[in-house]
């Protein structure tokens, strides 16, 4: 028989593992304990460190096309176009 419940918690706190690898998370409200074995660590590490992998690619894109965006924002205000070399300064 397979029991699941779910639990919705605060906000992290902290994070600890002891040295029987146990996982304890310390949300608004309470603890929870997560017994768990060396393989099951390194699965979470790589589950977490590949969605922060994807969340700063995404932000350096939407950073990237923001600066794209503002550039050419100034160049039209300052009168240039992108077919001409209006913007470069002359030496």
């Amino acid at each position: 028989m397979n029991v699941s419940k779910v639990i919705e918690a605060g906000g992290i706190g902290s994070v600890y593992i002891n040295y029987v690898a146990q996982l304890q998370i310390e949300v608004e409200g309470g603890t929870i304990n997560i017994d768990t074995d060396h393989d099951t660590l390194r699965r979470l590490a790589r589950v977490i460190n590949d969605k922060i992998k994807r969340q700063d690619e995404e932000a350096a894109e939407d950073l990237k096309e923001t600066l794209e965006k503002a550039a050419k924002e100034a160049a039209e205000s300052e009168g240039c176009c992108e077919s001409e070399e209006c913007c470069q300064s002359e030496s």
